[in-house]
């Protein structure tokens, strides 16, 4: 499986009535697809878009219910590390 690498591949929850994600129509693609994706300095870049979005939560849920690299960018303001480091442990049984 190839990475989502664009917020054209994104999930449907970011184009609702509730209004536009932070991130729609920004210019510069380098601010949510940053190389080298493990920066912490691009995350917190991101993070000025992403904690102010009304779909800040959603993106969030949706971002870490992801296998971990199925994703490439910042969605809710985490890297790909930190997705990883964040989403929920499974038990081994």
């Amino acid at each position: 499986m190839s990475p989502i690498g664009t917020r054209s591949a994104a999930p449907d929850f970011l184009d609702t009535p509730h209004g536009p994600a932070a991130c729609a129509g920004t210019e510069d693609d380098t601010t949510f697809f940053p190389e080298p994706e493990t920066s912490a300095a691009a995350a917190a870049a991101a993070a000025l878009y992403c904690h102010r979005c009304p779909l800040y939560r959603p993106c969030r849920a949706w971002a870490l219910a992801q296998p971990p690299d199925s994703l490439h960018g910042i969605w809710a303001g985490t890297s790909r590390s930190q997705r990883r480091w964040l989403r929920p442990r499974r038990s081994a049984s």
